[in-house]
């Protein structure tokens, strides 16, 4: 099984500068090694587009790796078939090795292991003056670049491992603290009906409705039962975090949450965009969680000068909009996780059955954006 790539960090313009870096010392080294030795034959044109081209193709290593290594395979085998000075290594051979045992799957590993010796052996015994100095340039440097690749590999399925642990630990403890708050949610409508069936028991007897009655304490009966059982959630979802008293924020407090992140030093502003309607609970309180996150996501991890929030209310849907101008996550593309804060929106917004579209923006900075579906009466 391949290995995932390791998040893109490197600008293209480095893998180009490294590709031809390589062709050049081997190049060089070839022109050494033949003006050292009278004996060595000279470079030609053939022999210099050869050395020069297994460098460039390393250009596109990092993205086929085994593609790579076979194409350099040809180039570097048929140099050194030929009658050409030999450097005293080819690096372009080391790293396209090291590139394949790093990240290719094993049976492209063990398939190019196999075709390196055999060619390599093949090079160096159909050359006319094939000496031990050759079989150590072209198989110690080599077999040890495939040690070190095969040492990385294992060093980078041990942090991917890691990594997916910690971010597996990461959703459960944003669904648990999204579920603490849909509780108090939830226990409030359940203690109202309570309230209001015990209210409405008392004219219903003196009215003599005694099948009024009955229904009322069913309805109160099973309200404090849920009560009960909602109680028995919570402490299964206990994490020894206090869920509070307050109540739970919703989205006609997020000029306040605007106003405190702007006066912790983040320029941002609020725009409102359509009716703003009554949503239910589970709603409101998660469209706020949202935009919080993603504000508390630029604060923390990616410093910018401005910000906006943009909150655009349509009939079918609710739209939540977090851009700003900074450099955004240092570590890009998320499919992996990049963040706890990323975490939770993704849950929130999976929880409401809404779309979600976060990344870098073409024009620069960073955009998170939530659509989340509403009823006609505003239910998610």
């Amino acid at each position: 099984m391949a290995l995932a790539r390791p998040r893109r960090l490197v600008p293209p313009g480095i893998d180009i500068v490294v590709g031809l870096g390589v062709g050049l010392l081997d190049l060089v080294g070839s022109l050494v090694q033949a003006g050292q030795d009278p004996g060595e034959p000279r470079q030609t044109v053939a022999g210099t587009a050869l050395l020069l081209g297994a460098g460039v193709v390393l250009v596109w290593r990092r993205r086929w790796p085994f593609a790579t290594s076979v194409v350099v395979g040809v180039l570097i085998g048929s140099y050194g078939m030929a009658e050409l000075p030999d450097p005293p290594v080819y690096v372009a051979m080391v790293l396209s090795l090291a590139t394949v045992a790093a990240f290719a799957t094993r049976a492209h590993t063990i398939g190019v292991t196999a075709a390196f010796v055999t060619t390599g052996s093949l090079a160096v015994v159909l050359s006319a003056d094939a000496g031990p100095d050759d079989w150590y340039a072209v198989f110690v440097p080599a077999l040890a670049a495939l040690a070190l690749g095969a040492a990385y590999r294992e060093r980078l399925a041990a942090v991917t491992r890691g990594r997916d642990a910690e971010v597996g630990t990461a959703i459960a403890g944003e669904r648990r603290r999204i579920a603490r708050e849909l509780h108090d949610v939830v226990a409030h409508h359940v203690s109202v009906m309570v309230v209001q069936a015990e209210a409405g028991a008392a004219p219903a007897e003196a009215r003599g409705d005694e099948v009024a009655v009955t229904a009322f304490d069913g309805i109160a009966t099973t309200g404090r039962q849920a009560m009960v059982e909602l109680r028995r959630l919570l402490g299964v979802l206990r994490d020894d975090t206090r869920t509070g008293t307050e109540p739970q924020p919703g989205i006609d407090r997020l000029p306040g949450l605007v106003s405190r992140v702007r006066d912790a030093g983040l320029p941002v502003t609020l725009e409102v965009d359509g009716e703003p309607r009554p949503v239910d609970d589970g709603l409101d309180v998660n469209a706020y969680r949202i935009v919080q996150e993603a504000l508390t996501n630029v604060v923390r991890h990616a410093p910018a000068a401005t910000a906006r929030v943009g909150v655009t209310w349509s009939p079918a849907s609710l739209a939540l909009v977090v851009d700003d101008d900074g450099p955004g996550p240092v570590a890009w593309p998320a499919d992996e996780t990049t963040g706890r804060g990323l975490v939770g929106i993704r849950e929130r917004v999976a929880l409401l059955d809404g779309t979600l579209d976060l990344g870098p923006r073409p024009e620069g900075g960073f955009r998170v954006a939530a659509r989340l579906p509403l009823g006609r009466d505003g239910a998610a």
